[in-house]
């Protein structure tokens, strides 16, 4: 009788999984049937969910061909910064050692429907977790992203929050991370950029 009580405990303790693939086209047709925390903010600040992205649109394929090929500099400015040992790409919140980070890419957890795909986790000194979620824009400051915009970043951040707890059974740390994007980015210098971005950090 106590040992079938226990099973089922452990049994619905969580049905979260967390899944990593090669390609970003792997990963999109992956988490095609749940939906994300970016678009769960969305819908709780506009009460719509989010249209799928127009495509040829020149302004919007450059932002998000900076947020991807510029991510793992951003994630190593900041756990150069914050004194963090980057330790590899989509490690799980458990095998983390304490002292390290892990940048996050074509990977999410999913449990319910509803998939989280951090970008960046790690795990302190200490051995408590923080989540780092990191934006780009063309704005010179997060000062001046829009009211809705910011809301929505931050109830993205809130669910990732809650995400990462169910994961690790104790408090996490949150960061948002915002970087400015320069419009001309595509015609700079590699280095440029990169100092740039350390500097925003």
């Amino acid at each position: 009788m106590t040992n079938s009580r226990r099973m089922t405990k452990k049994k619905t303790e969580s049905t979260m999984t967390f899944h990593a693939y090669d390609t970003r086209e792997e990963w999109l047709k992956g988490r095609s049937d749940s939906i994300g925390a970016s678009s769960m903010a969305e819908f709780m600040v506009t009460h719509l969910l989010p249209e799928p992205m127009p495509k040829h649109v020149r302004k919007l394929e450059d932002a998000l061909a900076f947020g991807s090929a510029w991510e793992p500099a951003i994630a190593l400015a900041y756990a150069d910064k914050t004194g963090l040992k980057m330790a590899g790409r989509n490690i799980r919140f458990e095998d983390l050692e304490p002292g390290t980070m892990s940048w996050h890419d074509d990977s999410f957890y999913i449990e319910d429907g509803l998939h989280c795909s951090f970008d960046a986790i790690a795990r302190l000194e200490e051995g408590s977790y923080r989540v780092i979620e990191f934006k780009t824009s063309s704005a010179s400051s997060e000062k001046f992203i829009g009211k809705k915009l910011r809301e929505r970043y931050h109830r993205q951040v809130n669910i990732e929050r809650i995400f990462s707890e169910r994961i690790t059974r104790q408090p996490v740390e949150m960061h948002l991370v915002f970087i400015h994007r320069p419009d001309a980015w595509k015609a700079m210098e590699p280095k440029d950029i990169n100092d740039l971005i350390r500097e925003d950090m």
